[in-house]
């Protein structure tokens, strides 16, 4: 083999292994909480969570999302759509800091649950380099089954794709909580504060939004 292609191969391979995953979030759901499934969306809107990252762990790949979806119908298969954005996008509030150009966006299947994390794989799994990035689950059905958030709003760090009216903040809405959507990521060093899925919650629908 050329010389040089063995040294991108070395290369590759000691970055690859130096990846460290971790899952990153802005909720503050624990297993035994309360979760509060939405069931005010119509097929084709969306809800998005802003994450960003400390200096150290870019460039991330966003390998994947964690996310509760369920409130009805307790394991019967629907599908969404998962996607990463950046966050070059506006809102009808707001010129900037709203999910802009998608970096990937694909459909996956899902299976209901009220106490269950559902897991997706990226076949594509983006890369960001710098600066906040979205992770966003699309709905392809009305009402519930439906992602959930916590109790507790973090201000600009959540929004939803109206139908006819495009991205709204969280706190617009009137959105008691977080989306309870997180990346999973590998990036160069653990992030701190990362936060995993462990045991169950609770859930119950809402119509709120």
């Amino acid at each position: 083999m050329n010389p040089r292609l063995l040294w991108w191969s070395a290369l590759l391979s000691s970055s690859s292994a130096l990846a460290v995953p971790s899952d990153v979030c802005v909720d503050s759901f624990s297993a035994g909480a309360q979760a509060f499934f939405q069931e005010g969306f119509v097929a084709g809107e969306r809800a998005a969570v802003r994450l960003s990252l400390p200096p150290g762990a870019y460039p991330a790949t966003v390998t994947g999302l964690r996310f509760l979806y369920g409130g009805a119908d307790d394991g019967a298969a629907y599908q969404v759509v998962a996607s990463v954005f950046d966050d070059n996008g506006d809102s009808i509030y707001a010129e900037e800091g709203f999910p802009g150009t998608a970096l990937v966006s694909e459909t996956h299947p899902v299976l209901s649950s009220t106490s269950d994390a559902n897991e997706v794989l990226f076949d594509a799994p983006p890369t960001v380099v710098e600066g906040a990035f979205w992770i966003v689950i699309g709905m392809t059905n009305a009402g519930l089954p439906s992602v959930a958030r916590d109790v507790g709003l973090t201000a600009g760090r959540g929004a939803v794709m109206v139908e006819g009216a495009g991205w709204v903040d969280n706190g617009d809405l009137g959105v008691a909580g977080d989306w309870i959507i997180r990346a999973m990521v590998e990036a160069p060093a653990s992030v701190p504060g990362s936060c995993a899925f462990v045991g169950e919650g609770e859930g119950e629908g809402e119509g709120e939004g």
